[in-house]
This record gives structure tokens, sequence and C-alpha cells, in this order.
């Protein structure tokens, strides 16, 4: 029993880290791609209309940056829960081996 806890703690945490891990990387993918349609756009804007250029760099930029919140706050919030269930099952398997010593 105190093993299988002990499994699930582990678990619990390598899927919390796989979250952090898979945020970043979509994270990293979304910058990238902003930046890629940001250089597309001001090498647009040297050729056209800066000011309308302008306006749809911010748009795209502001659409990025929400995205990265977003995906920063899934991520927070799953690896908070990650660590509230982490927590509770060393709870138990604490409170399982005092038991098992008491009983002893």
């Amino acid at each position: 029993m105190t093993g299988d806890l002990l499994h699930l703690i582990r678990d619990a945490e390598k899927k919390a880290e796989k979250i952090v891990k898979d945020a970043t990387l979509e994270a990293r993918k979304i910058i990238e791609d902003a930046r890629s349609e940001a250089k597309q756009i001001l090498k647009q804007a040297s050729t056209g209309d800066i000011k309308e250029e302008s306006k749809q760099l911010e748009k795209t930029r502001e659409k990025y940056e929400a995205k990265i919140r977003k995906l920063e706050e899934e991520a927070e919030n799953q690896r908070n829960e990650l660590k509230e269930k982490s927590s509770k099952k060393e709870e138990e398997a604490i409170d399982y081996v005092t038991k098992a010593l008491l009983v002893d």
C-alpha cells in the first residue's frame, strides 16, 4: 500500500513536470510563430501602409500574448492540482505507515 501511494505521488510529480514542459514548448512555438508573423508584417510594412501594418502587428502580438498567458495559467493550475493530490497521497502514506507501526 505504501509503495502504491509513493508511486502515485511520483506519477503526479512526473505529470506536473510533463505539463510544464509541454506548456513551455507550446509557448516557445507560439513565440516563434509570432516572431515570424511580425517579420512578415514588418517586411510588408516597408513597402506599404505602415500605419495599417502596425495595427495588424499589435493585434497579432496581443493575440499571442493572450495565448501564452492562457497556457501559463493552465500549466500553473494543473501543477497546483497535482501538488495538492501529491500532498494528499503523501499524507495518506504517512498515516498508513504510522498506523502500521503502531499496530505492530
